[in-house]
């Protein structure tokens, strides 16, 4: 198994391009999160400030113990409602959480915690046993009497915030392995010497707040440990302390029970299962996918490369030109199963029902010509509905927002939010599925009628509407296409295509009558009104700024 992309998650929005090229090649990638929790982050922000307004006495504690409480304001905004996630970090996250296969935790905690900020699913969250971390055990005895304050590598304004939490007379030998800023404006001595340090601990203070491994290497020299609630290692060791790193109540209180107690013991855990592969299935029955072109021959080379290299082996790809300028010279470097010439534009409509009766294959798809498929696209919808033994399958498409420049369109947004799972209850009022994104069985298809001839727009939502009426939608919660956005281009859809979605939208009224669900049924007049309030024009959501490159 590869390595995890491990991110930064301050730093997830410049993880956002290189997390997109993998999926372009077809890579598959496990990502982990280095995630500071976020009551953590604001207290060790303030930290500094706080110790240099306070001399050493009663008036620090008071305000220390206020920031463990969460009740200081800070610029006239309530401790409580701040946070060190701003909403572009929380987006960029929640992108790569889409894009990844499986996001790696350490414990149930932080599976919470990244859930929480990535509204992923739960099953694409793995609990794995922590790596290793190299502790020096020490050689010989000592008149064990002193706090080991434990801190390798850990920011020294997280250290601080154990450091000054027990600047307290109870606890005058206190030990402190890791920066020495840490120990700025405290009594504490800083340990260059580790082994010595744990040597002479009566108990140990392991500050690591999101890496259960520290403590886990720790509990192996005997000694008594206090950990911090956030990094899940109580969830590995019996017999241990537990503080949050940001309230000095509770690091106080915790160190005084590690003077007290024994040894922890380490808890025997059984590792989560992977999130499922789907086997690739014995026999590859033949996928149909159509691509309809019209005067875009620059991105229909791109959309038929994308076909081209699908790791699915038995795929038919069936190429409608509408018209418009010639493709001969693409269709001869990405040469197509069969290509159908409408020598004048009939409309994106007929375009595809001219495609389907074409086709042969069992599972059925569509293309257009200015999106892409992910290079195992197909091998993961078709496992997918063999697995579930379905007949309709939906992933995730991500939206890429697009420009054209002297070199071609560069990509300068993401925004994946075509993930919304396409089903019965909701298909009259929301339609979260892209249709590049889509894999339908034969047999379903020719049950609900196929495309309708007189709908002229929004083709794809009205068939989702018939198709959902036959049978469910296996979802498959991952990345496997791209759908193109180019907002400032005037044939855009964004510009073109108000009047159509309104037309498009009455004819849906009135073909799928929702007399019997009159919840329903308003729901979707509301969603009327507000389609004639706009003029019929889509609105995306704002995109996640991304340098993202060419398209490809």
């Amino acid at each position: 198994m590869n390595p995890p992309f491990v991110v930064d998650a301050f730093a997830a929005e410049a993880a956002l391009a290189e997390a997109l090229e993998r999926r372009m090649r077809g890579e598959r990638f496990t990502l982990r999160f280095e995630l500071l929790d976020d009551a953590t982050a604001v207290a060790s922000s303030a930290i500094g400030a706080l110790i240099a307004a306070h001399p050493p006495g009663p008036a620090r504690r008071r305000a220390l113990d206020a920031l463990g409480a969460r009740t200081l304001k800070f610029g006239g905004n309530p401790q409580r409602a701040l946070t060190s996630r701003p909403p572009a970090q929380r987006a960029a996250m929640r992108e790569l959480a889409r894009l990844a296969q499986t996001i790696v935790v350490h414990s149930c905690w932080e599976a919470d915690d990244v859930a929480a900020v990535t509204q992923i699913w739960r099953e694409r969250i793995r609990i794995e046993p922590p790596p290793v971390v190299p502790v020096a055990k020490p050689a010989g005895r000592a008149d064990a009497r002193a706090i080991c304050i434990y801190a390798p590598g850990v920011r020294p304004d997280i250290t601080a915030l154990v450091v000054h939490a027990l600047d307290d007379g109870q606890w005058r030998s206190r030990l402190v392995v890791g920066d020495a800023l840490a120990c700025s404006g405290s009594q504490a001595t800083h340990a260059a010497d580790a082994e010595g340090a744990l040597r002479s601990a009566r108990a140990i203070v392991v500050v690591d707040p999101s890496n259960p491994g520290t403590a886990l290497s720790l509990a192996r020299l005997g000694k008594p440990l206090a950990v911090t609630v956030t990094s899940g290692a109580r969830e590995y060791l019996d017999g241990v302390a537990v503080y949050d790193p940001w309230d000095p109540r509770s690091i106080r209180e915790a160190v005084a029970e590690a003077c007290e107690a024994e040894a922890p013991r380490i808890r025997p855990r059984a590792t989560a299962a992977a999130y499922p592969e789907q086997p690739r299935p014995a026999a590859a029955p033949l996928v149909s996918i159509v691509v309809r072109t019209h005067d875009r021959p620059q991105f229909l080379a791109r959309a038929l490369a994308s076909i081209e290299a699908q790791t699915y082996p038995n795929i038919e790809t069936i190429v409608v030109v509408d018209g418009g300028a010639p493709v001969d010279a693409i269709l001869a470097e990405h040469p197509p199963t069969q290509t159908i010439v409408h020598p004048a534009p009939l409309g994106p409509v007929p375009s595809l029902i001219a495609g389907m009766r074409a086709a042969n294959g069992m599972y059925l798809a569509i293309l257009d010509d200015d999106d892409v498929l992910f290079p195992d696209h197909f091998e993961r919808l078709v496992g997918a509905m063999i697995a579930a033994d379905g007949r309709l399958v939906q992933s995730i498409a991500t939206s890429l927002y697009a420009r054209a420049e002297d070199d071609g369109y560069r990509i300068f947004g993401i925004n994946s939010f075509l993930y919304r799972v396409a089903r019965p209850d909701r298909i009259f009022t929301q339609n979260g599925a892209g249709p590049m994104a889509l894999l339908t069985r034969r047999d379903l298809f020719d049950l609900s009628g196929g495309y309708a001839p007189k709908i002229g727009h929004a083709e794809d939502w009205d068939l989702l509407m018939r198709l959902t009426m036959h049978d469910d939608m296996v979802f498959l919660p991952e990345v496997t296409a791209a759908y193109t956005i180019r907002p400032e281009e005037e044939t855009s859809l964004m510009r073109t295509g108000g009047k159509r979605m309104i037309t498009a939208m009455q004819y849906m009224i009135v073909k799928y009558s929702l007399a019997a669900r009159p919840v329903v049924e308003r729901q979707r007049l509301a969603l009327y009104d507000e389609l004639l309030h706009v003029g019929g024009v889509p609105h995306f959501p704002d995109p996640l700024p991304i340098a993202g490159g060419r398209l490809w």
